[in-house]
């Protein structure tokens, strides 16, 4: 999107959130190695972009506009633009493997910046309640045991 502002008039960005954030320092957020602020980037800061929070709703490429719907008020609008460029994001495949549902069953994704502070307030809460002296002797070590998956990325 930066590189857009250079290209004589600007540009249009309609992201459904309104930070962007470094995927490879999520996990380190997590953890408490880095600050969330360190790792995530307001795109309303960018110059010479227009920015309107929305979800893409269908295209017209004959007329050159995109229809949309407001992230806060769900109004539907059209956009209209001259060059289109589409990123469509991703969703977690968890291929209906039974049990894997994001924040059930202490199963947490690491695909936004809220998964990550999911992550940390859910270990620090684990802590503090291995520390509390009502907790009886065998459970603190269940619940200072973490375990980490990792999937390869898969693109279709």
């Amino acid at each position: 999107a930066s590189q857009c502002s250079g290209q004589g008039g600007g540009g249009s960005f309609l992201p459904a959130k309104s930070t962007s954030g470094s995927m490879t320092l999520r996990p380190s957020t997590a953890v408490g190695t880095l600050e969330f602020r360190c790792v995530q980037e307001p795109v309303r800061t960018i110059e010479g972009i227009h920015y309107l929070q929305a979800k893409a709703r269908d295209l017209d490429l004959g007329e050159k506009t995109v229809t949309c719907d407001d992230v806060f008020t769900g109004a539907r609008f059209e956009h209209r633009f001259d060059h289109l460029v589409m990123a469509t994001g991703t969703q977690t495949n968890t291929f209906g493997t039974p049990g894997v549902v994001h924040g059930e069953n202490n199963l947490f994704f690491l695909k936004q910046l809220a998964h990550a502070r999911a992550i940390r307030h859910r270990i620090l809460e684990c802590f503090e309640r291995a520390s509390s002296p009502y907790t009886s002797p065998e459970v603190p070590s269940t619940l200072t045991t973490i375990s980490l998956f990792a999937a390869p990325f898969r693109s279709m």
